[in-house]
Formats: structure tokens, C-alpha cells, sequence
């Protein structure tokens, strides 16, 4: 399996992003750890632009893609409607009840 990067945003839900590179070595493109590094510089940069990074991972992983793209109002609304019903806190990508 691809290692993680050792350095997780708070804001990032581990096991979702351990998904989305499994997914990757599935599709046989395996991420460096340089390459999860500007990964996550990227996804940051949406976060900063007021894009949910979860839902972005989600929609990155529903549709097998292995890139991550800014959402579209519909798709965000349409993956964080998805969360929600699976209980997840779009703040940090926890759980309900998690701390």
C-alpha cells in the first residue's frame, strides 16, 4: 500500500485519504509522497477558495478520477447531502461523535 504522507491538515479525514490513494494504486498511479504533498497543497488551496476538500476527495473517488477539481454548486451539494447521511462532520471529516 501507498505509504501516507506523515503530515495530515487537521481539516483532512485520514481514513478518506488513505482511500483515495489506494484507489490510485488500483488505477496504477501511485502517489509519491512529494506528489501527495502538492495534493494536498492543492486541496488546501480549494479549502482556502471556500470548497469542502472532503467532498472534493469524495467526488475524486465516486467518480475514479486521479486528480482532485474544484466542485461545481451542484456536486458540492450533492456529495455534502451524501455526507451527511453518512454522518460526517464536513469541519474536520470525522464522524459524529468523534472528537
Amino acid at each position: 500500500m501507498t505509504q501516507l504522507f506523515s503530515e495530515l491538515p487537521e481539516w483532512l479525514d485520514p481514513e478518506l485519504w488513505a482511500e483515495f490513494l489506494k484507489q490510485r494504486k488500483l488505477l496504477k498511479k501511485p502517489m509519491t509522497e512529494y506528489a501527495q504533498k502538492l495534493m494536498l497543497k492543492r486541496l488546501d488551496q480549494f479549502r482556502l477558495q471556500g470548497q469542502n476538500p472532503i467532498a472534493i476527495l469524495q467526488e475524486s473517488l465516486i467518480r475514479g478520477w486521479t486528480g482532485v477539481f474544484k466542485l461545481k454548486p451542484d456536486q458540492q451539494r450533492d456529495v455534502v447531502d451524501e455526507m451527511y447521511d453518512q454522518g460526517y462532520r464536513l469541519t474536520l471529516g470525522q464522524r459524529q461523535g468523534e472528537a
